[in-house]
């Protein structure tokens, strides 16, 4: 059994509000993943202080576990 809506698709109407600003993280700052992930900012190191990949590449970021 199906029931009739009074509604038609076109009386239907979706918005979506999203709000962003880009700002400097600094330690103490809850970030969070696309995917669920959460974390807090413990340390902001300079670039010359960063691991670096076997090719020379510094690694953007670090994650424990």
């Amino acid at each position: 059994m199906v029931k009739e809506s009074s509604y038609s698709p076109e009386d239907r109407l979706l918005r979506t509000i999203l709000g962003m600003r880009k700002r400097e993280i600094k330690v103490g700052d809850k970030v969070a993943g696309r995917h669920g992930n959460k974390g807090i900012i413990s340390k902001n190191l300079p670039r010359q202080d960063m691991p670096y990949l076997q090719d020379g590449r510094p690694v953007k970021e670090r994650f424990n576990n």
